[in-house]
């Protein structure tokens, strides 16, 4: 899925400059070196208790980095994955009595 923030010219969040640098990869300096280069991603774990099937969900992150200022922002390649399974984590943990009893 395409970033549709390297298609827009959204100016700086710091200090409002155009001169932006989009689609940069940030990468795991320690996976770098053990197992060649790795992305950075994020990832939501639907089942944090399970022993086999934690149902992970990740998605890439790109970087844009203000030329002027050196501020960076970070975006999710697919944020609207991310979002489908944090749905189904919030669905599920409201029919768990258990949970209900925590947040009580």
């Amino acid at each position: 899925m395409q970033n549709l923030k390297s298609t827009n010219n959204t100016p700086c969040l710091k200090c409002k400059s155009k001169n932006i640098i989009p689609d940069l990869q940030l990468i795991d300096q320690i996976a770098k070196q053990n197992l060649g280069q790795s992305k950075f991603k994020i990832q939501l774990i639907g089942d944090p208790d399970a022993v086999f099937n934690k149902e992970i969900t990740s998605s890439k992150v790109n970087a844009f980095l203000c030329a002027d200022c050196g501020f960076i922002e970070l975006y999710a390649d697919d944020p609207a994955l991310i979002k489908e399974a944090y749905d189904r984590v919030l669905k599920k943990v409201s029919k768990t009595p258990k949970a209900r009893s925590k947040h009580s």
